[in-house]
């Protein structure tokens, strides 16, 4: 499928310069990787009039690590993370995340920023314009209609970040430049800003530099990911799980559980956290562990924002749910064996 756009090329030569060609143009694009862009654009579902090329900018592809912090520049490519040594032997489930993306080819490509930032999709969204054609625009092409849900006042189309989950687990910060400033924002502030607007046909005004976070020699990551095949396709759901049992926060220790591919952005399961924490850290709890996997299951149920997928019914979908389960033992295995 040809791009049918009379869309401008440049390439910037550094930062500075990407951002003085986005104030100068109107309806400009980033390009980085191009995996989830350029399908885009082929469907025309987006139409820059100028498309800025970022892939060459040195200073925002890296991975710098010490011994506290791990920082990735946005352009670092996913198969770079997959396949570092320090990730995979430190933080094995951001490796594994980056792993399980997609193909080998789309992982060469492919950015940590762009996969965080990537389109949220829909089947009425992701379709050729002679498609679209036979339905109203919804919001996320200019119309005032969710399709998935008519009576919603805002796009529902899914969000599949296979990283987002991670980086939300490990508590990572971003940088970004949003209207000539530079500043530090919470990886959850991000995604709920790029979701927010991701949802209308508002661009996200800002230039992700990088991704930081604090690394634990021995802290417990994990990451799961369920699909209808177990390569290539996004995921029908995925699990981050982060626990470090060293340091803790309001007195108990940090355990975090993230799940993703269930909404518009990656929920967290406080509930349940709270849950496996009492029962492990009260001797006289008589919560029984097939509970606490149960009321994780009705917690994703309570708090996802499903919706019809290709390829997957809502009922089976909701299957996938179980695997919390899964997680769930697993954490539990391991902190009767190392925690004391």
């Amino acid at each position: 499928m040809l791009i049918n756009s009379q869309m401008k090329y440049l390439r910037a030569e550094n930062i500075s310069d990407a951002l003085k060609k986005k104030e100068k143009y109107s309806k400009v694009k980033f390009l980085a990787g191009g995996t989830d862009l350029i399908p885009l654009m082929k469907y025309g579902v987006k139409n820059p009039e100028y498309l800025i090329d970022i892939s060459k900018l040195s200073d925002l592809n890296y991975i710098l690590c010490d011994n506290k912090y791990v920082s990735i520049g946005a352009l670092t490519r996913l198969n770079d993370i997959a396949n570092n040594t320090f990730i995979k032997e430190s933080v094995p489930f951001l490796s594994y995340a980056a792993k399980c993306v997609a193909s080998p080819q789309i992982r060469n490509m492919a950015t940590l920023g762009g996969n965080i930032l990537q389109d949220r999709r829909c089947m009425y969204f992701n379709q050729t314009a002679d498609w679209r054609r036979s339905i109203d625009s919804c919001f996320k092409t200019g119309g005032e209609i969710c399709h998935q849900v008519k009576k919603s006042s805002v796009c529902k189309a899914i969000y599949y970040s296979d990283i987002a989950p991670v980086l939300l687990a490990l508590n990572a910060t971003a940088t970004i430049i949003e209207k000539g400033v530079e500043k530090e924002i919470s990886v959850e502030e991000l995604i709920l800003k790029h979701s927010i607007k991701n949802g209308t046909v508002k661009n996200t005004d800002m230039l992700v530099k990088s991704f930081k976070f604090k690394y634990y020699a021995d802290s417990y990551n994990k990451f799961y990911k369920y699909s209808v095949r177990q390569s290539i396709d996004f995921p029908t759901m995925n699990i981050a799980i982060f626990f470090n049992p060293y340091e803790k926060e309001n007195n108990d220790q940090h355990l975090r559980i993230f799940i993703g591919a269930v909404s518009s952005y990656p929920i967290e399961l406080k509930e349940t956290e709270n849950s496996i924490v009492n029962y492990l850290c009260e001797s006289n709890c008589n919560v029984d562990i097939n509970e606490i996997c149960q009321n994780a299951i009705a917690e994703i149920n309570k708090k996802c924002g499903i919706v019809r997928e290709t390829g997957i019914s809502l009922k089976a979908k909701k299957t996938t749910f179980n695997n919390i389960e899964i997680a769930i033992k697993d954490f539990i295995q391991f902190w009767k064996l190392n925690v004391k």
